[in-house]
């Protein structure tokens, strides 16, 4: 498992991870969600031990990374699928791997049947395309079989069929007993993939519960309801106590907190023919981006708005 406790890191005045606790427990899935500059990256090369903390600890297995003898053996990661020697081709970076861990190298091709580059092994690694590097990222990652996984945006590059691939792997993974800590923007895969949700902003803890209780609380159920009176719908609706949201120009009233009967029984009380009644339930980006939409990060301005 990973352990992380009271980890803080700063680059001068900047803090980058403010007092993190958390962990990431065997036999389930862990998503780490952020905006961008959140210190999910940061957390990460922690627990690798790429970085060293200002204060606190990350452990693997109950124990620092720079402690393990055999690191592949314990936990594998993908950080960067582009960090394979271009000039070397994918079967030997494997075998550099797995011999600098003691794996038997027998391994290479296993871990190359297993990510579907079986055929192209022999092929230097600047020549692979995106998805291709991802996937030779994937198989180091496996070599060493570790019981614990840290992939930063494992689907990244790779066409649906292999986005599927991941997400099927991933839960696999999981399922044999491993920790497995998974760091995306693809909200959609995380909420079908992720048992248990970690969410960062500004380097704090915003989130550290299941998948369904963080929609649950972050979430504001509403029934939508369609028509081309929706002026007179939300008056309606006001009468009984009711309230509607409508954007201009749009034939959609949603209705916060209320049931799709009651909703229903105000239209037909005043004559209001619906094209749509439903209930919706907001996704996991919804919930997500309603947690952290005051939370510090790197952001864009939509066209023509400036700030």
């Amino acid at each position: 498992m990973i352990e992380v406790e009271g980890l803080t890191k700063r680059y001068g005045d900047v803090t980058a991870v403010d007092d993190l606790t958390f962990a990431v427990r065997p036999g389930r899935v862990t998503g780490f969600l952020g905006p961008n500059g959140a210190g999910k990256t940061t957390t990460a090369r922690i627990v690798l031990g790429l970085d060293r903390p200002t204060r606190g600890r990350a452990l693997v297995n109950g124990v620092h990374y720079r402690e393990l003898r055999h690191p592949l053996r314990e936990v594998g990661a993908l950080l960067d699928a582009g960090a394979a020697h271009k000039a070397r081709r994918a079967v030997d970076h494997l075998r550099w791997l797995a011999r600098s861990n003691g794996i038997a190298a027998r391994r290479v091709d296993q871990v190359l049947e297993l990510v579907g580059l079986a055929d192209v092994g022999r092929r230097r690694a600047g020549r692979l395309s995106l998805g291709m590097s991802q996937r030779l990222g994937l198989a180091a990652a496996l070599l060493g079989d570790p019981a614990v996984l840290l992939l930063d945006e494992p689907g990244n590059g790779l066409d649906p069929e292999g986005v599927r691939w991941v997400r099927t792997m991933v839960r696999a993974w999981a399922a044999e007993g491993r920790a497995v800590l998974v760091s995306s923007h693809l909200m959609a895969e995380v909420a079908v993939t992720a048992e248990h949700l970690v969410v960062i902003a500004g380097g704090r803890l915003l989130a550290d519960t299941t998948t369904d209780e963080f929609v649950r609380r972050h979430c504001a159920p509403a029934v939508l309801a369609r028509t081309t009176e929706p002026a007179r719908l939300l008056d309606l609706l006001a009468g009984q106590g009711l309230e509607g949201r409508h954007d201009a120009g749009s034939s959609v009233v949603l209705v916060p907190g209320a049931d799709t009967a009651a909703v229903g029984r105000v239209a037909a009380a005043g004559g209001i023919a619906l094209d749509e009644l439903s209930h919706r339930a907001d996704s996991l980006e919804e919930a997500f981006l309603r947690l952290t939409a005051d939370a510090p990060g790197f952001r864009a301005t939509a066209p023509g708005v400036v700030s």
